[in-house]
């Protein structure tokens, strides 16, 4: 990990690109949980373990250094700590353990074939991400429980290659791997102005070394004005999501709840057809040429142009279902309607 192939060495550039995807994913994924497993001298160990602070996650890869990352690479101990820790999540949750190596080795204690038969038999992907070469072993394991695979060329490779994971994998629906119903408590705090000096428990660390004789401690840098209150033991915070670090109860918003939920029951694609003549986007309301490609939403039936369509996807919200939904009195939604809630 010292090599200097990455600016300014390959352990700092995966530190950086790291911190970076950590922020992206949890804007995208905020009920997801990450966490960190280091592998040195053939063993491994949970550096920061499963969790959604992203404060804690940083702090996990700010301890590693030079002397963490050293000796002999195995790649069955890691993904094996890996599986250990993602046994005991819920049967909706989707398990994904990405691998970040740089060694051209891996010294495994004993047939790493079998463990690839375990991960798919338990529907855990594998992703693997090389920093130096392609390593038939890690390559195999990816293929074996369908994850993706590639080798890094630069830094700005490197991020562009870590984002592909950002979004959840696409027909993963959970509801359709069990027939079991499983509840997950979580609260929903008030966004609220502190009016009293109140130190929030997400950044109790900070405030250590605070002594109130000390005059020359500023209270407005150190306290925020605006916090959130756990809704079970009102133990104060100061960002969403996150699980309360008094009662461990998981403390979200509505608005990540329904991101959460388009990435679960994605927008349908739209069937490609030839415009009909003198027909517009419904989007744009840009008129279709003779013979011009159109896409029809299949609950909606509006059509939109090629970029309407992307923009539409990206979303993950159709304009004309969301129209329709509007302008209309409410009904039961049946279940032939929008996946999103914004059609019947």
């Amino acid at each position: 990990m010292i090599e200097k192939s990455l600016e300014p060495d390959r352990l700092r550039c995966t530190i950086k690109v790291l911190k970076k995807f950590i922020h992206n994913y949890f804007r995208e994924n905020p009920l997801s949980q990450l966490g960190i497993i280091a592998v040195k001298d053939k063993a491994s160990e949970i550096v920061t373990p499963l969790t959604a602070s992203v404060k804690e996650l940083e702090e996990g890869l700010d301890t590693l250094n030079v002397f963490e990352c050293k000796g002999d690479f195995s790649l069955q101990n890691g993904v094996l700590r890996a599986y250990h820790n993602l046994q005991g999540l819920p049967m909706h949750a989707h398990r994904e353990v990405l691998v970040i190596m740089a060694a051209m080795t891996s010294v495994d204690f004993s047939n790493i074939f079998t463990t690839m038969e375990n991960f798919k038999r338990n529907q855990i992907i594998v992703h693997g991400i090389h920093l130096a070469c392609e390593l038939y072993v890690l390559r195999k394991f990816c293929a074996k429980t369908r994850g993706g695979h590639a080798v890094v060329l630069n830094d700005v490779h490197f991020e562009v290659v870590l984002s592909d994971y950002i979004l959840p994998p696409k027909g993963h629906l959970f509801a359709k791997h069990t027939n079991v119903e499983t509840y997950y408590k979580m609260g929903f705090p008030k966004k609220q102005k502190v009016k009293d000096v109140l130190f929030c428990a997400c950044h109790r660390d900070e405030f250590k070394d605070f002594k109130p004789s000390d005059n020359l401690y500023n209270m407005d840098t150190m306290i925020k004005p605006f916090g959130f209150l756990c809704i079970q033991c009102k133990t104060r915070i100061c960002s969403l999501p996150m699980d309360c670090p008094n009662c461990g109860l998981r403390l979200v918003s509505a608005t990540q709840i329904a991101k959460a939920q388009m990435h679960i029951m994605p927008l349908p694609v739209y069937n490609e057809k030839q415009a009909e003549k003198n027909s517009k986007c419904f989007s744009c309301n840009v008129n279709f040429n003779v013979d011009e490609k159109a896409y029809e939403c299949k609950f909606c039936h509006e059509i939109f142009c090629d970029d309407c369509d992307a923009a539409n996807h990206g979303s993950m919200i159709c304009s004309g279902c969301s129209e329709h939904h509007s302008s209309t009195s409410p009904t039961i939604t049946t279940t032939n309607g929008h996946q999103n809630g914004n059609a019947r």
